[in-house]
């Protein structure tokens, strides 16, 4: 029993990092539901229904990013292609770094699959409203040329 309590906390504490939850969150959430500060007070059934529950959130979250990251890299092709500049994925997905302009406390910036699911929908807004953008100038420039 003791070394299955001891696997739930590891899981608690995965999921929990998967969440993003800090220790004010995880502490608080404790509090809430059991009126316990401290994992080690719940019981095996307790810290079960605990991991069951983040871990069905991480899959949501996950499901979210995964289709937020699809999005931008079809809005960062889109705007590729409206410059005529080569691509592939992987540069697509060096756009979208330098776009977020986000760094770990160590100096490193976030690889494209850490960018947070809100920055991931506003570089997507971004690039889309730059579509929109370019289509419109381009579609007045033609026309200025048409009439001469």
């Amino acid at each position: 029993m003791v070394a299955n309590k001891r696997t739930l906390i590891i899981r608690y504490h995965t999921v929990a990092n998967q969440l993003g939850l800090s220790e004010e969150d995880r502490k608080a959430m404790l509090w809430e539901w059991y009126g316990k500060t401290s994992l080690k007070e719940l019981t095996a059934g307790e810290l079960k229904y605990v991991c069951d529950f983040l871990a069905s959130k991480t899959s949501n979250i996950y499901q979210e990013k995964d289709k937020a990251r699809k999005r931008l890299i079809r809005a960062i092709k889109k705007y590729c292609e409206g410059f005529g500049y080569d691509y592939d994925v992987e540069t697509i997905k060096r756009i979208a770094e330098r776009a977020a302009k986000m760094q770990h406390t160590n100096g490193s910036s976030y690889t494209f699959n850490e960018i947070p699911l809100e920055k991931l929908r506003a570089l997507y807004g971004s690039f889309t409203y730059m579509n929109r953008s370019l289509s419109n100038v381009i579609e007045e420039a033609m026309a200025v040329v048409e009439k001469r």
